[in-house]
């Protein structure tokens, strides 16, 4: 390019190319792909894998299941110390974690990752709402379980 289309003048600016872009261009363009996921990890160190529409990524020759929320999406992988950490790649925030299995054509499946938990932490406010009264201290204490369960979801 910078040996033949560069050194040739544009007709529509009336410049080459590389002149035009240098004098003209290069302030304008912001850097390319600096979401932070990519700025809060180096690519050495987490990979990008795709889970199928069944919640499993693949690794090393084996697959791991992901929460039901990740189906179909991409997510952060590394390896410490023997465990498979999956990690949301918008946050950074672990998600899974399994032993990496030695053996291959294994399918790792947590079956916590297959339940809907929003459903299940309803039924418990109903229930504790219909043994305590629906006081406010009821409704604050609800707050309070629901913010801890979705925490450590």
């Amino acid at each position: 390019m910078d040996n033949t289309a560069n050194q040739r003048v544009h007709g529509s600016t009336g410049k080459k190319p590389r002149e035009y872009y240098d004098q003209s261009e290069q302030a304008h363009m912001q850097p390319y792909l600096t979401p932070s996921c990519i700025a809060s990890y180096s690519a050495s160190t987490v990979a990008t894998r795709k889970a199928d529409k069944t919640g499993l990524i693949a690794w090393q020759s084996n697959k791991y299941s992901v929460p039901m929320a990740y189906q179909s999406a991409r997510v952060g992988v590394k390896t410490e110390t023997g465990q498979l950490i999956i990690s949301d790649l918008e946050t950074g925030n672990k998600i899974a974690e399994h032993l990496i299995s030695i053996e291959k054509g294994q399918v790792i499946k947590n079956t916590d990752h297959y339940r809907d938990k929003a459903q299940r932490i309803k039924d418990l406010e109903a229930e504790l709402l219909h043994i305590l009264g629906d006081t406010e201290q009821t409704q604050a204490l609800c707050a309070l379980l629901k913010n801890d369960l979705t925490q450590n979801i």
